[in-house]
């Protein structure tokens, strides 16, 4: 072998021969360390966003009126849901075991004249977390539409079945994208 490549060999070898076995276990530990607070980091991100897109679902960027309505089954009131019509106020109760999920009564409030038929909504359940934000990554979706009439000027009580979420675990409702096939009016 040359002096040169022996001295290179030399050269490149001596600082790896100098990291002792104590020196690699302290640079694994910090490196654990660091991982470690990352996704401590990163699981509050992951909460932030949460709350953000509950937020933001809850809001039409467009006309400043909620287009969806958030319930949880200790909620007292109702919320107000705006559609193309008007507003309607929706609330849940009465919610039981049913099968492998939840039977949940949704309370309709139409204070407008107009019977509104066919209302058509995309529904959204599951459980909130520690903090009681939903958990989205996890919730249940279904499109329903009703068969019955929402009332003019009167409170409505529909029936309906949330699979896959018993009630001790059912921690919110999210009803969004109303529409109606039709309305009917009082005659003259």
């Amino acid at each position: 072998m040359s002096k040169r490549l022996w001295w290179a060999v030399l050269a490149l070898t001596l600082p790896l021969g100098s990291c002792g076995h104590g020196e690699g276990i302290a640079t694994q530990s910090s490196i654990s360390a660091r991982l470690a607070s990352q996704e401590s980091d990163l699981a509050q991100l992951r909460d932030q966003v949460r709350a953000m897109k509950t937020t933001l679902d809850m809001l039409d960027l467009d006309s400043k009126m909620p287009k969806v309505a958030y319930l949880t089954p200790s909620d007292e009131g109702y919320s107000v849901l705006h559609m193309d019509l008007g507003a309607l106020s929706v609330s849940l109760s009465d919610v039981t075991a049913y099968a492998n999920g939840s039977r949940v009564v949704l309370v309709f409030g139409n204070p407008m004249s107009a019977r509104l038929n066919g209302l058509k909504m995309a529904i959204d359940w599951g459980s909130v977390d520690g903090k009681g934000l939903p958990i989205n990554d996890k919730q249940h979706t279904k499109q329903l539409t009703l068969s019955v009439a929402i009332r003019s000027g009167a409170w409505t009580r529909v029936q309906v079945v949330l699979e896959g979420v018993p009630p001790s675990e059912l921690g919110f409702v999210r009803i969004r994208e109303v529409e109606h096939t039709g309305i009917s009016l009082s005659g003259e």
